[in-house]
């Protein structure tokens, strides 16, 4: 983690943290994509109220998430 660390320190980025609700609601993504990293990104969004950015076209065809 250490290489990442500067990065992380901007302010344009903010580092969610992967809570219970986060995980819970990314296993109830109906016909989402079926990597449990995008599902996680995506349930993410979805518990925060956030618009994804994203080029991951099974992500945007999808199209359960508002997607920048």
């Amino acid at each position: 983690m250490s290489g990442c660390r500067g990065w992380l320190i901007t302010p344009w980025i903010d580092v969610l943290p992967l809570t219970p609700q986060v995980a819970v609601a990314s296993m109830q993504l109906g016909g989402a994509p079926s990597d449990p990293a995008d599902r996680i990104i995506i349930a993410t969004a979805r518990c925060h109220n956030l618009k994804l950015l994203t080029s991951d076209q099974r992500i945007v065809e999808w199209g359960g998430i508002a997607v920048i």
